[in-house]
């Protein structure tokens, strides 16, 4: 149990399923390699006999776990300042989902943070506080621990409802009538061009006319 618990760690540590989908292949590699080499010391250590070969598996199992721990704490920091820089492996991030992968990853090392420090804590107070007769009080505590973390990594990774999408409006722009600038003349309400007075067209015939009549020599 121990080992699937770090190996969960890892995992969101490195962002899986939270800013991407897939893992690179030496991560893979490595994530596997840690997980066999932890369970691995692990079981020769309790299954040896000899006092010097226990104490090296045990040498070698915390070394594994140490690495373990070294690799969640950068990764998970790494992935920390890559959200709140805005970079995220979809195409458009909003500002909302930046967040809540951001509240994420910090509800997850606060849960790594207790994990880390309370074993240590629980130690201390074993020698220095509780008798043989509350001896049952350590591994409460410890249970209480694992129980805490796991409510908080559910609750951390509960169903969100999605957003509604915001919908352009539907609704055109209204345009008013269009104003012909061409050097052809107006334009009437029919379409058709206007032509000014005196200039081609009727004007010249009535030009024509009132020259006729001023001369006399009209054809009236």
């Amino acid at each position: 149990s121990d080992a699937s618990f770090l190996g969960l760690l890892l995992l969101m540590a490195l962002g899986y399923t939270i800013t991407r989908q897939h893992l690179m292949r030496r991560e893979r590699q490595l994530l596997w390699g840690f997980f066999l080499l932890y369970l691995l010391f692990g079981l020769l250590h309790s299954m040896c006999s000899s006092p010097v070969h226990c104490q090296g598996f045990l040498l070698a199992f915390y070394i594994v776990k140490f690495l373990i721990t070294f690799c969640i704490i950068v990764a998970m920091n790494a992935n920390i300042e890559r959200l709140r820089a805005g970079h995220l492996d979809v195409p458009s991030p909003n500002p909302t989902q930046l967040y809540l992968k951001l509240m994420i990853l910090h509800n997850i090392r606060w849960a790594f943070f207790a994990v880390l420090v309370f074993p240590i804590i629980l130690m201390f107070v074993e020698v220095a506080v509780l008798s043989w007769e509350q001896a049952w009080v350590g591994p409460l505590l410890q249970e209480m621990l694992y129980l805490f973390v796991f409510v908080l990594i559910g609750y951390t990774f509960r169903y969100h409802r999605p957003l509604p999408a915001a919908h352009p409006s539907e609704q055109e722009p209204l345009t008013g009538p269009a104003d012909n600038d061409e050097p052809g003349g107006d334009q009437g309400q029919d379409g058709a061009n206007v032509v000014p007075m005196g200039v081609g067209g009727d004007g010249d015939a009535s030009q024509q006319l009132e020259e006729g009549q001023l001369g006399g020599g009209g054809a009236w």
